[in-house]
């Protein structure tokens, strides 16, 4: 399992860019780009390269977030959270979408931006059980309270992966980037 030069370059490169993202838009809750780029890292950049965008970003700002540090069990289900997006991003470049029709590739875009969305919400949420110590019961509580932060985080990666993920994969593909992950 070697790495060249070029994908260390380009690992840091997305990671870079996930960070600065998150940090865009770190004023308005739920609203972020970090989970799609993450996501196109791995469509560029295959799957093992897109797990270690995942994780590194994730690392960087669960540390350097200005709300604070991620207690642990959190921040482990962040990075593994953001390594699977960045997995299943290499994943479906291998699925050859860009044979199909614009809208088949939208749609299939969406449903990964619905099912990572909340896989991340599940997972951390999942760990806030070995860091806060609340009962079960405050726990459904918790959970209940938070479905309006939870559809807003929802809507917005949908779109995002719907409405920029199919166009950027296009215009990439256009330019060649996309040829080795056949998504061209």
């Amino acid at each position: 399992m070697k790495i060249s030069v070029t994908e260390i370059a380009l690992v840091g490169v997305f990671s870079a860019m996930a960070v600065a993202g998150a940090f865009l838009f770190i004023s308005i809750h739920n609203i972020e780009i970090f989970t799609a780029t993450i996501f196109l890292s791995g469509l560029l950049l295959g799957q093992r390269n897109g797990i270690l965008v995942g994780v590194i970003a994730s690392s960087i700002f669960s540390t350097f977030n200005p709300y604070g540090i991620s207690p642990l069990p959190l921040f482990i289900a962040q990075a593994l959270s953001r390594a699977l997006v960045g997995y299943l991003g290499g994943r479906y470049a291998k699925l050859g979408l860009g044979k199909r029709r614009f809208w088949i590739r939208a749609i299939a875009f969406g449903v990964a931006g619905l099912l990572l969305t909340w896989v991340y919400i599940l997972l951390t949420f999942s760990s806030n059980v070995f860091s806060m110590g609340f009962s079960l019961e405050q726990q459904k509580i918790w959970f209940v309270g938070g479905l309006p932060s939870y559809l807003i985080l929802t809507v917005n990666n949908i779109l995002i992966f719907v409405l920029v993920l199919p166009y950027v994969s296009r215009e990439l593909s256009r330019i060649g980037l996309l040829k080795q992950a056949n998504i061209s």
